[in-house]
């Protein structure tokens, strides 16, 4: 995995006192640098996302116990590999497809994961994860809702 490169898109946020945040945002610049990642450190509008997404072979979902969506569907919209956290919705919503899963708070877990989605056929994931998105119209979901019921 020595020909990848760290795209870092969005902003640092965590619920924890002053102090631990700043330290814990100082260390995770600290790393960033240290790893030559890139790093987009900022809001990104909504005509601008295509272009963080699409500079990446790879999104990672970066949750643990929250419910952040919107990573979800917009990594496979663009046909990317998603690597998720094994909990909450997403085991659900990536079951049957080869998009890697990883344990929450477990980094060794997550570079699992990605080293697993470097090997993947990203052709064939891309005509995959756009398939899943293209199948969920609106008349599917409430039909799954209904069926749940």
């Amino acid at each position: 995995m020595s020909n990848k490169r760290l795209l870092f898109g969005g902003r640092y946020i965590e619920s924890c006192g002053p102090w631990s945040y700043r330290w814990r945002r100082l260390r995770l610049r600290w790393w960033l640098k240290r790893c030559n990642a890139v790093v987009v450190n900022e809001y990104v509008p909504d005509d601008a996302v295509h272009g963080v997404v699409e500079a990446a072979d790879t999104v990672i979902v970066p949750r643990v116990g929250e419910l952040a969506f919107g990573t979800l569907p917009l990594g496979l919209t663009f046909g990317r590999v998603v690597v998720a956290p094994n909990e909450g919705v997403f085991p659900e919503y990536l079951a049957g497809t080869e998009n890697p899963l990883y344990a929450p708070r477990d980094g060794a877990s997550l570079g699992v994961a990605l080293e697993r989605a470097a090997r993947l056929d990203s052709a064939v994931m891309n005509t995959h994860n756009r398939q899943l998105t293209d199948s969920g119209s609106w008349d599917e979901i409430v039909m799954q809702c209904v069926k749940a019921l």
